[in-house]
């Protein structure tokens, strides 16, 4: 250094600094924000692997999802062909209550003609409503049977508005013939809403 002369010293030490400010100015504004950039890059190279798994696993379920969808569209094509049609006469139910009904022990009291009825789903729903009201007579344990096996064979069907009084009618004869075998008999008033299909 002692051989260098003072100017080309300056000029030296001058370059050095120079350099060591263009490398600082190069790490800070050039490698710094690739670093930061590679961190997204590798954020985002995570999360679209995670996207290509879940649409991995999707496209893996999808045969199932649609075997399944099919099953259920089979089953509701054949609940189909046993559901009413518009126009159809109501014999239909009346024949579906007197099945039951023997089954069950229970007595018809009245069924009413159908009336119109709006199920309120889905707009374009291909199927309308009916009601009917109906008064079965029997022991509480006995309706309870025919509810239950009502509801799981006709599952278009409901039962709603349901009331329970005792039947004054026939506790009131069986007094007067001091029958004994009907007490604790029940009138059941109650609405089944079914639909019917009607498009084909």
């Amino acid at each position: 250094m002692n051989k260098i002369s003072k100017d080309k010293r300056d000029k030296l030490i001058l370059i050095c600094i120079a350099a060591a400010a263009i490398i600082a100015i190069l790490y800070f504004f050039v490698l710094v924000d690739m670093q930061d950039e590679q961190a997204t890059l590798g954020t985002r190279l995570i999360s679209m692997r995670d996207k290509v798994d879940k649409s991995q696993r999707l496209l893996k379920r999808q045969a199932e999802l649609n075997g399944h969808l099919e099953e259920l569209r089979k089953e509701l094509n054949e609940r189909q062909v046993v559901m009413p049609r518009p126009g159809e006469d109501h014999v239909w139910f009346m024949k579906i209550m007197e099945d039951r009904r023997s089954k069950f022990n229970l007595d018809i009291g009245d069924i009413r003609n159908p009336e119109a009825w709006d199920p309120g789903v889905l707009p374009k729903f291909p199927f309308k409503a009916v009601s009917f009201n109906v008064t079965l007579i029997g022991g509480y344990t006995d309706f309870g049977r025919f509810l239950a096996d009502f509801e799981n064979n006709f599952p278009y069907m409901r039962v709603q508005l349901m009331n329970v009084t005792p039947d004054i009618a026939q506790t009131a004869v069986g007094a007067t013939q001091g029958a004994t075998d009907d007490r604790g008999r029940l009138c059941f008033n109650f609405r089944v809403i079914s639909l019917i299909k009607t498009q084909t």
